[in-house]
């Protein structure tokens, strides 16, 4: 990924982070900032969805 931001986009309940890969090719072209999704299970905790996005989060950071 390239630039200093990266937007994150993550899905609603029942659905996958790949719904969002037309909107995340457009933001990359058009605006030049790098993205990920995040996708969660409808059944993990919220302690634990935490915990992967934060980390998920992180890995996607410029350095």
């Amino acid at each position: 990924m390239t630039g200093e931001r990266v937007a994150v986009f993550v899905h609603g309940y029942m659905a996958g982070g790949a719904v969002f890969d037309p909107l995340r090719a457009r933001v990359e072209r058009e605006l030049g900032i790098s993205t990920v999704d995040f996708s969660y299970g409808p059944l993990d905790s919220f302690d634990a969805v935490l915990t992967r996005f934060a980390a998920h989060v992180e890995a996607a950071l410029p350095e």
